[in-house]
């Protein structure tokens, strides 16, 4: 009897089960960095804003125009949603979709209820480097006074964040674009060399990904913030604000939208967390 209720289960119950899970939209949630008006408390950078800001990079055009961080991310966001809609069984959530200024815990709240598989933070980079990275969360540090983790699933974003970095060089190339000495940063004080990681301090914003990782068994997603390029490079800010933008901006979002659907198929391998390190 026990046998054969084993071999109902695996002919009837077992691939129902998977079928299920194929059928679960892929849940994209894309957070455009900062956002909203200069709030004190709020959205200054402090630690009362728990890290948000309104506003980083910007960069003045030779028309004279000013181009704001915070606007060129909502740009690259809402393209890079229109993108994503037309691939089969994806949702596309928007953690904000105008000039507004969501907290870092309402942002990472969104993704959680939507049991998302990507939660994607969107920037820019200033300071006159070059190329894209990724940043990723790998453990929490005491110092930050809110919470301690370690990210199970630190080798997961890394190489999402990677293959994300890489989409990007590939689609800014033609302009010029050159690749970043290190492409996936985390925030440990060690670089984890076997992972390609890089030692590095994390961007402002960043906290919003350590929201988003404090319930994983809620959320099973990738998470990475993404420094698009920098903006206020010389020779990037033209090819990123000058005439040709609206053309880069679409590049851009369509190699970033092949990478994710890249992802998509590649994370159905990938079923537990990796083993915390020190554990």
């Amino acid at each position: 009897m026990r046998s054969l209720y084993s071999c109902l289960l695996a002919f009837f119950i077992i691939p129902g089960m998977l079928k299920a899970a194929d059928s679960k939209p892929f849940v994209v949630v894309i957070d455009p960095g900062h956002g909203g008006t200069l709030i004190a408390g709020r959205n200054d950078g402090s630690q009362a804003s728990h890290g948000v800001s309104h506003n980083n990079a910007s960069v003045r055009t030779r028309d004279g125009r000013l181009v704001l961080e915070k606007d060129i991310c909502l740009a690259y966001a809402l393209a890079l949603q229109s993108e994503l809609q037309q691939q089969p069984n994806t949702r596309v959530i928007l953690t904000r979709a105008d000039d507004s200024s969501p907290s870092a815990m309402m942002r990472a709240a969104m993704a959680v209820e939507a049991q998302a598989d990507v939660f994607l933070s969107l920037h820019f980079n200033s300071g006159g480097g070059k190329g894209p990275r990724a940043y990723v969360v790998a453990e929490d540090h005491a110092r930050w006074e809110y919470f301690h983790f370690t990210n199970p699933y630190v080798k997961r974003d890394t190489a999402f964040g990677e293959q994300m970095v890489i989409a990007l060089e590939q689609a800014f190339a033609p302009y010029g674009g050159q690749r970043s000495a290190t492409r996936v940063f985390n925030d440990t004080h060690s670089p984890t060399v076997s992972h390609g990681l890089g030692k590095g301090n994390l961007k402002d914003g960043i906290r919003n990904i350590g929201y988003a990782r404090m319930d994983t068994h809620l959320m099973n997603a990738a998470v990475v913030l993404l420094e698009i390029e920098f903006l206020d490079t010389p020779g990037y800010s033209e090819f990123l604000t000058g005439p040709q933008s609206a053309e880069v901006r679409q590049r851009a979002v369509s190699y970033m939208s092949q990478a994710l659907m890249n992802y998509r198929e590649q994370r159905k391998l990938i079923r537990s967390p990796a083993k915390a390190p020190g554990r």
